[in-house]
């Protein structure tokens, strides 16, 4: 087993190296959200160290520090510790550790089996893989998430108080990572009182299970919300959504019910919000949180598709192909069938504690606006060890109702997840272009292209004019709309000509032009833009 493991893991931090390409002279990192800009406040190259609350702010917000801290390593020592080569191998290194940490989850949740299986899903987990290139708290908050679980499945196998103390301090420093796991250790333990025999003993483990986590915690809180000079529990930066990109059906704004609107909100304030928002227009505020969750359960290959291209359609055709297949069968598979897993595995409070923690991370994530896959990552290991369960056999066999139970919960969960079968249907990726991204505008191509574009007005144009590669005599075109044939007509004129199309529907749309002399693919250069 441990030359298997090894192989798993070896196989992981290979492909992630490959794909990444740390030793390419071209190696590059992806930081989105700044957070080499916030190391090198703590760490600017010139061999000190120095902590700065300048490293965790964002605006009025605050974020967690214990990434920014991770990578300043990197920049302190520029000549010893290489940017960006080290930090891609770092990331490759924990994903791979998480691989095994999920071995060590599954096996104590279930079986020995189990534990591979997961292990060689996460190896093989795309979104995580396509991460490696990119400067996330998730690459180092997964691993401490995935590690706290796995302690805390030895810790429910051997009941030690020792299991339970170290439980939650490795909760508490993936709190210092990204602090969502905090609001799953008051739910957890109060679960675990209620379904272990034997009150006083399972209320003395989740009372060390919390307070280890406080002393991980609490120094770091006090110090964030002493400098912010307002309460502060690690970061607040799950709010941001509420206050700078609101999303709400009843139109309240959160600013109405803050005392200083300079300032991020405080919860107190933001259940003020919710609850006047809820007794404005209740209906709204469900659906709302619905469609959200529902997006939190969408497949990751309508979102990844637009952001690659192929050279052709076939090529384009198989690279759809291959990600439904590799990408969005195996999340829709791991949705699911993680409820059903949680009822067939041999350590059921276990199992209830990680389907808890999925539940409880979506919902908080759609309560506050947030969706998307970087999102939702980390509940992607407990759902992938959980149907990992229902895939390794030897389930323990539970009551009929409890089973209907977990079957209802399969069932909904997968139709959420289905209900975006449409937009994973119509996904494609670009082709016959160059690094084409929906808002570009120009390109050129020869024979025919695919290219998703945004309609944001009534009408679109399209400027079409030939290019040095295309053959003497009159272009035959044809433009299509998300597969729909819209238009064939002929280029006779040297110079470019528009074609305006009323459009039904607004956002991304995947247009298709083809243009041909006498059956020869002809060169062409098209302009997108919208019209009134």
């Amino acid at each position: 087993m441990t030359l298997l493991l090894l192989l798993i893991a070896a196989g992981a931090f290979a492909v992630r190296v490959w794909l990444s390409a740390p030793f390419s002279p071209a190696a590059s990192l992806g930081d989105p959200d700044g957070y080499l800009e916030y190391a090198r406040l703590i760490a600017d190259g010139s061999g000190t160290w120095r902590w700065t609350g300048a490293a965790v702010e964002y605006a009025e917000f605050t974020k967690a520090p214990l990434y920014q801290v991770l990578m300043s390593g990197f920049t302190s020592f520029p000549g010893i510790f290489p940017m960006p080569r080290t930090a891609l191998l770092l990331h490759a290194a924990l994903s791979t550790l998480t691989v095994l940490l999920l071995y060590v989850t599954g096996r104590e949740l279930h079986s020995t089996r189990a534990g591979v299986l997961s292990a060689i899903a996460y190896a093989c987990w795309v979104p995580n893989i396509l991460l490696t290139t990119t400067v996330w708290q998730e690459h180092l908050y997964v691993p401490l998430l995935v590690g706290g679980f796995a302690q805390l499945g030895r810790a429910v196998r051997l009941e030690a108080p020792s299991q339970w103390v170290l439980a939650g301090a490795i909760f508490g420093v993936a709190a210092l990572a990204r602090s969502s796991i905090a609001y799953f250790l008051l739910p957890a333990a109060i679960f675990w009182v209620c379904v272990t025999p034997g009150r006083a003993r399972s209320a003395a483990q989740a009372a060390l299970l919390i307070v280890s986590f406080a002393a991980v915690t609490l120094p770091y809180s006090l110090h964030i919300s002493s400098s912010a000079r307002q309460a502060i529990f690690i970061e607040n930066i799950g709010y941001f959504t509420l206050k700078r990109s609101p999303v709400n059906a009843s139109g309240l704004r959160i600013e109405s019910f803050m005392e200083d609107t300079r300032r991020a909100p405080s919860t107190g304030e933001v259940m003020r919000y919710f609850a006047s928002d809820v007794a404005h227009d209740p209906a709204g505020f469900v659906l709302l949180r619905l469609e959200l969750f529902r997006m939190l359960l969408k497949p990751m290959g309508p979102m990844l598709l637009p952001s690659t291209t192929a050279e052709t359609r076939v090529a384009a055709g198989w690279l759809k192909a291959v990600v439904h297949g590799l990408v969005d069968l195996p999340f829709v598979i791991c949705v699911t069938l993680a409820p059903l897993g949680a009822v067939l595995c041999r350590v059921r409070r276990f199992g209830g504690l990680l389907l808890l923690w999925v539940a409880l991370l979506l919902s908080m994530l759609a309560l506050t606006s947030w969706a998307g896959v970087r999102f939702r990552a980390p509940a992607e290991p407990a759902m992938i060890v959980l149907a990992a369960v229902v895939l390794s056999g030897g389930w323990r066999r539970p009551r009929r109702a409890v089973l209907a139970g977990a079957i209802a919960v399969s069932a909904l969960a997968g139709t959420l997840s289905m209900m975006n079968v449409k937009a994973v249907i119509q996904a494609r990726a670009n082709y016959g272009v160059d690094d084409w991204a929906p808002h570009m505008t120009e390109a050129d191509f020869t024979g025919s292209a695919g290219l998703h574009v945004i309609v944001g007005k009534p009408r679109l144009s399209l400027l079409l004019a030939r290019t040095e590669r295309t053959p003497g005599g009159p272009v035959d075109v044809e433009v299509r709309f998300d597969g729909r044939l819209a238009d064939r007509f002929r280029i006779t004129e040297p110079h470019p000509q528009e074609v305006v199309y009323p459009m039904t529907q607004f956002g991304v749309v995947y247009l298709e032009v083809a243009a041909t002399v006498e059956g020869r693919p002809a060169g062409l250069r098209l302009r997108v833009h919208a019209a009134e």
